[in-house]
């Protein structure tokens, strides 16, 4: 006789046995449904990238229209001189070429890539900052090498040197 799957008279082991595989039912069920999830969201981040990338244009557009169409007036007709409207409009302007060009070249530049494993991961290989010898860890899922601070992405399944220009707003996945 059971009642809900568990037997009336069950000694101690059995016990123990019915409780770990329900617990490994129910790891089971937990992983698959967080796969599922994460594998959702790389999805989402494939789709809001280059959405990200347009709404950073658009900010930064946005920033420097009201410097140069509201801010500069304003301060024109407030009496600045101009030789100060003049300099505060080529600062302006240096700013924005800047902040375009080193964001356009973050967006379009790879992230870095480590170097492909060169053998056993026993060997001491590395040398650390301090210079103490570090142990060479191999990512277990692109098997390269895995250098300090490189994780591996989930969105482009690449492992990617300290996460640098690797987020939405630079879609570089």
């Amino acid at each position: 006789n059971m009642q809900s799957g568990v037997p009336e008279q069950a000694k101690p082991g059995l016990l123990c046995i019915w409780i770990r595989r329900r617990a490994r039912q129910m790891l089971r069920c937990i992983s698959g449904c967080c796969g599922f999830c994460l594998d959702c969201m790389d999805i989402v981040l494939r789709v809001l990238g280059p959405l990200m990338v347009l709404l950073a244009v658009c900010l930064i557009g946005f920033v420097a229209y009201t410097f140069f169409t509201i801010i500069i007036p304003h301060l024109s007709d407030n009496g600045t001189s101009t030789s100060m409207l003049l300099m505060q409009m080529a600062l302006g302007c240096f700013l924005l070429v800047n902040v375009m060009y080193n964001y356009t070249m973050a967006v379009c530049l790879r992230a870095g890539q480590p170097p492909p494993f060169p053998g056993d991961a026993d060997k001491d290989a590395e040398l650390g900052q301090l210079g103490e010898f570090l142990q060479l860890k191999q990512c277990h899922k692109c098997l390269l090498s895995k250098p300090l601070r490189a994780h591996h992405c989930s969105v482009c399944k690449q492992c990617v040197l300290k996460m640098d220009h690797h987020c939405p707003w630079i879609n570089n996945c």
